[in-house]
């Protein structure tokens, strides 16, 4: 894989964290009109993310059933 990938790879992920500028953003959608196979870098990345947030999501409300059912027991 060379550099440049990598860094539009971290690019990506940057993206989708919220952590770039609105420069870098339209030089991150340059790329992905040079090589639009990329787009499945950030379909991923995206798809990742919201497994995450659903995980972290789903694992706080068990806890707060779990505190709750401790009061009331």
């Amino acid at each position: 894989m060379s550099d440049e990938i990598k860094d539009i790879r971290k690019s990506i992920d940057a993206y989708v964290k919220g952590s770039l500028s609105e420069d870098q953003i339209n030089e991150l959608w340059v790329e992905f009109a040079k090589k639009p196979e990329l787009l499945d870098d950030l379909e991923l990345e995206v798809g990742v993310k919201e497994i995450l947030e659903k995980g972290l999501e789903e694992k706080n409300n068990k806890k707060g059933t779990l505190r709750s059912e401790e009061h009331t027991s």
